[in-house]
């Protein structure tokens, strides 16, 4: 007993660590061919499910990248994802 309740403390003391993927995703649409661009941990296939796109519009992946982080830290919306480090190896 003394062995399985050091072993749970042990695992809850462990930080929380996690990773995600980041998407950045095209949404288009086919009748009027304006675009807009979308990240989301959510990849070209899940999103419809989750957020409404219209019948007309495709969705496209554009570009991906790993976070290495957690999500929650930020309560801020806009670092609500790490930032491409593509983008960063760029400038």
């Amino acid at each position: 007993m003394h062995k399985l309740l050091f072993t749970i403390l042990t695992l809850l003391a462990l930080p929380a660590l996690a990773e995600y993927r980041v998407f950045e995703l095209v949404i288009t649409n086919t009748t009027s061919g304006q675009s807009r661009k979308v990240k989301s941990t959510l990849d070209d296939i899940q999103y419809p499910t989750y957020h409404p796109v219209r019948k007309d519009e495709t969705i496209a992946i554009e570009d991906t990248w790993m976070c290495w982080n957690r999500s929650d830290i930020s309560q801020d919306p806009s670092q609500r994802f790490c930032p491409n480090p593509k983008a960063t190896v760029l400038r």
